[in-house]
């Protein structure tokens, strides 16, 4: 569920939530909720599955394939993210391409 790394700066954070089943008990039995409420770096897969009640500011980063193979465009969209699966655009987006 949890993967932790650390950086010269700070520490990161790996959080899974797709085999979550939605309660706010098992994000505290798993300490994710102390670890939303830190100074960490938090990467969280699976962020629309957050239950309804718990917010998350960030940034949403998407990754898509592209018609060449070793292209992916990238997307990075600052967000609020309250729990119930609906992302809202607070303003900062940029878009591109990279190998």
């Amino acid at each position: 569920m949890d993967a932790e790394y650390e950086t010269e700066s700070s520490t990161v954070h790996h959080v899974d939530l797709y085999r979550l089943g939605g309660g706010a008990e098992e994000l505290e039995a798993f300490g994710i909720l102390d670890l939303l409420d830190s100074e960490s770096i938090s990467v969280i897969e699976w962020a629309d599955r957050l239950p309804a009640g718990i917010s998350v500011s960030g940034f949403r980063i998407a990754l898509e394939f592209t018609g060449d193979p070793d292209v992916r465009e990238v997307t990075v969209e600052r967000i609020d993210l309250a729990g119930d699966g609906d992302i809202a655009q607070t303003g900062f987006g940029s878009g591109g391409c990279g190998r």
